[in-house]
């Protein structure tokens, strides 16, 4: 029979000198010392909850992080199950009823996410072990102390048929793993095999997981955009757009703090309610249902803030990114003066009335026939924006500066103005928008001439297909290159070239034949030359694929109709 070794020792199973042993009953009077002397610990940065199979509220947790898998195997009437959705467990046992090798059994496996370990939590489970071994063990499956959490062993104190339930606190961190292990032995010293039997041999059952997992790595974070960049008087909500990656468990709030205390944090991105906080713990970090719960990156995300709770007068305005750990990174943090009331408003430093009206709740009314999202071909149809600007009470402001802000859909593309009109007798403003990449466009008006946040503004979202051309002649020889040549129109082409895939039309569907980058100037050139396909005609056509650094929607050229002659 194995028993728990001692790290301090090294033992084996069968064969080698016997070490110091660390019996069960010591083992469960550590845990108990240890349980009663913990004491709650502050919030640190760098630690989040992972909830499994319950939730401290009693609520049934996914079981996102456990797989299945052996020690040694898993014999005939044996296995693992997993009830959790039904407010069961996540159970592996060993049957009685057929003969099983020793000391093989299945197991579950908990894995952290990349870039986190485990830091502590606990484990609520029962073991039983009438004819073997079951125990809870990280950060590997060895049974030795110093990877043992709790352990029931044939003929130790956890008793032949007898069972051990509690919620066990894990005690060695550093690791990437839980195991809840069980495996048969035999009777007898040295066999192989477990005779069969009635019941089980043995069995672990987690009915509820409260993990902390720790990451020390702060999101890399970058504010690309948004009123809060541009304004030093916030009058009314902002917003700051936000670019952010992290490579562990995930981009979680954005935190605005006006002269060092949190007034708002909201989530940057749910994730489909995956990155949404369960609550519950007792050290103020954050817990979820998912080892990696929010988005490993978002780009230029769009996040609001109401000053209106804040004190009017001049502020320290920080704004800082979190990951779901609660590691930060600051991406902005400038002075601000909070202008709710007008009470710091002057005509010299707002300038004269924009229009008939100095209008704070001032209305933007787009035409009815324009959506808030346009798709286009570029150089082709392009866009008109109308509306009309209307004081609050529904009457026009006439003769006011309405003007149009643009920023691509690119990483870290500024948000600039494109132009701006002036209102007619009846409010109505009209904008020409010249031909462009994907991008926000803004509509804003700015209730003085000095302001430098908008009264009100209406966004609109333009997906820009890109504009590919190839051209080649259009007869060619066996062994004779042709070259197809083409060019990407629009600009926006990354430093090192835009990827471009050449494509060839064979039985029944295109087909990459060859994938190239242009120059920085968006041309490219290809050489084909054809060896076989006399008197066939064959068409080939250039396409080019969505990407963060290059803003515009995947196309493809006009096919290029190629004949080859003998």
């Amino acid at each position: 029979m194995m028993r728990l070794a001692s790290t301090a020792e090294p033992c084996s199973r069968r064969g080698s000198p016997v070490g110091r042993w660390l019996t069960l009953a010591g083992m469960l009077l550590a845990l108990m010392l240890t349980a009663t002397q913990a004491v709650p610990a502050p919030a640190v940065a760098g630690i989040y909850h992972v909830y499994s199979c319950a939730q401290p509220n009693g609520k049934p947790a996914p079981t996102d992080g456990w797989s299945t898998s052996s020690l040694g195997g898993v014999g005939a009437d044996s296995g693992d199950s997993d009830t959790c959705a039904q407010g069961g467990s996540l159970t592996a046992f060993v049957g009685a009823q057929a003969e099983q090798s020793a000391y093989t059994g299945p197991q579950w496996v908990f894995s952290a996410a990349p870039d986190t370990e485990i830091a502590g939590g606990t484990l609520t489970a029962t073991l039983t072990s009438p004819q073997g071994q079951s125990w809870l063990g990280s950060p590997s499956s060895a049974y030795v102390a110093a990877d043992v959490i709790v352990n029931c062993q044939f003929n130790e104190p956890c008793g032949a048929a007898g069972v051990f339930t509690g919620a066990f606190p894990i005690l060695n961190p550093g690791g990437s793993n839980i195991y809840a292990t069980a495996v048969c032995v035999s009777p007898n010293y040295g066999a192989t095999t477990c005779p069969p039997g009635s019941g089980i041999d043995a069995e672990v059952s987690v009915s509820a997981a409260n993990i902390e997992l720790e990451s020390d790595a702060a999101p890399s974070a970058s504010a690309v955009g948004g009123s809060l960049v541009a304004n030093q008087t916030l009058d009314g909500p902002q917003s700051i757009l936000i670019t952010a990656s992290d490579p562990g468990p995930g981009v979680y709030e954005a935190i605005f703090q006006i002269d060092g205390h949190t007034v708002e944090s909201p989530v940057i991105d749910t994730n489909d309610g995956r990155c949404e906080n369960a609550g519950g713990t007792s050290d103020g970090t954050a817990a979820f249902l998912y080892v990696q719960p929010c988005p490993p990156q978002v780009n230029s995300v769009e996040v609001p803030f109401n000053p209106a709770s804040v004190s009017d007068g001049p502020h320290e305005l920080k704004v800082l990114v979190s990951d779901a750990a609660g590691n930060t990174t600051t991406i902005l943090d400038h002075q601000v003066i909070i202008d709710n009331n007008g009470e710091y408003t002057t005509l010299l430093t707002r300038g004269a009335c924009n229009g008939t009206s100095c209008d704070e709740h001032a209305r933007l009314l787009a035409s009815s026939r324009q959506p808030a999202t346009l798709t286009r071909h570029f150089g082709h149809s392009a866009v008109t924006l109308t509306g009309r600007l209307l004081d609050h009470t529904g009457a026009p402001i006439t003769g006011a500066q309405v003007k149009l802000f643009e920023q691509a859909h690119d990483a870290g593309a500024p948000m600039q103005e494109a132009g701006s009109v002036s209102t007619d007798a009846s409010g109505a403003w009209e904008f020409k928008v010249p031909d462009g990449p994907s991008r926000l466009l803004r509509v804003a008006y700015f209730s003085h001439l000095k302001d430098t946040t908008p009264a009100v503004q209406l966004d609109y979202h333009e997906r820009v297909y890109a504009a590919v051309s190839m051209g080649a002649r259009r007869r060619v020889r066996l062994g004779e290159p042709v070259v197809f040549r083409g060019h990407l129109i629009g600009g926006w082409i990354p430093y090192a070239g835009e990827e471009v895939q050449i494509e060839i039309f064979y039985d029944g569907r295109w087909r990459t034949i060859e994938v190239l980058h242009t120059d920085a100037h968006g041309r490219f050139a290809y050489s084909y030359i054809f060896a076989t396909g006399i008197g066939g005609s064959y068409r080939f056509r250039a396409s080019v694929s969505y990407g963060i650094a290059y803003p515009f929607l995947a196309s493809s050229s006009s096919p290029v109709k190629i004949r080859v002659q003998g």
